[in-house]
């Protein structure tokens, strides 16, 4: 008997448990998207969703921007946000190149200096600098060696042009000879972000670079 008293409350309570996550569960909204009711259910559940983007069949099909982009001051997040990706933005910047190889604006082999004319180094190619054997010297040593700031109670941040404008004027020796070896380069890819540039004609902070980058027909 008492066994049976046991199961029967150990029944009561999961019945229980299941009723409660039941309720707590936010159900879908049928007219909404799958996109949007995802947000809501983690709006629901106190979770921002950041900024979200879907791109299916060369279209853009959702677009979302929940958060903050800053505390201090509080600033909500919007779809126009820009974000530090670090080194998160390498694999952009090298399907972009990819790209432009595919739609014919360059070759692999070809010299940096016959697309960005006043690079200082003649036997670098841009596969040199996809594969990270270029042997060009960090560009924040030639920054925090021979940048200057006008103010020195405020904070700079060096866009490319200028860090290349300073990289080219210091003209600093290679590591090693292109090609050499592996190193790991932040500047190597700097700079091959500055031949997007140059050949699509585009910011890498413009929209519309998205639209290049996917459809290159579009654009040629």
């Amino acid at each position: 008997m008492k066994t049976k008293i046991q199961f029967l409350i150990v029944c009561i309570l999961i019945l229980f448990v299941f009723n409660c996550h039941a309720q707590t569960t936010t159900a879908p909204i049928p007219q909404l998207s799958q996109y949007e009711n995802f947000i809501a259910e983690m709006k629901a559940k106190g979770i921002p969703t950041g900024n979200i983007l879907v791109y299916e069949n060369e279209k853009v099909v959702f677009q979302s921007a929940d958060g903050l982009r800053s505390i201090d001051p509080m600033t909500p997040l919007t779809l126009d946000s820009q974000f530090r990706l670090a080194s998160v933005s390498k694999q952009f910047t090298g399907m972009a190149i990819m790209k432009l190889k595919e739609a014919g604006k360059l070759n692999y082999d070809q010299k940096v200096n016959t697309i960005l004319t006043d690079f200082p180094y003649d036997n670098i190619t841009v596969k040199h600098l996809l594969h990270h054997m270029g042997g060009l010297t960090d560009y924040l040593r030639v920054v925090d060696q021979h940048f200057a700031p006008q103010d020195s109670t405020k904070q700079y941040i060096l866009g490319n042009d200028e860090i290349l404008e300073l990289f080219y004027r210091v003209n600093p020796e290679v590591d090693f000879q292109p090609g050499d070896k592996w190193e790991y380069s932040n500047t190597g890819y700097m700079v091959l972000a500055s031949i997007v540039e140059k050949i699509s004609g585009q910011h890498f902070r413009t929209p519309l670079l998205t639209t290049f980058l996917v459809d290159q027909k579009k654009r040629f």
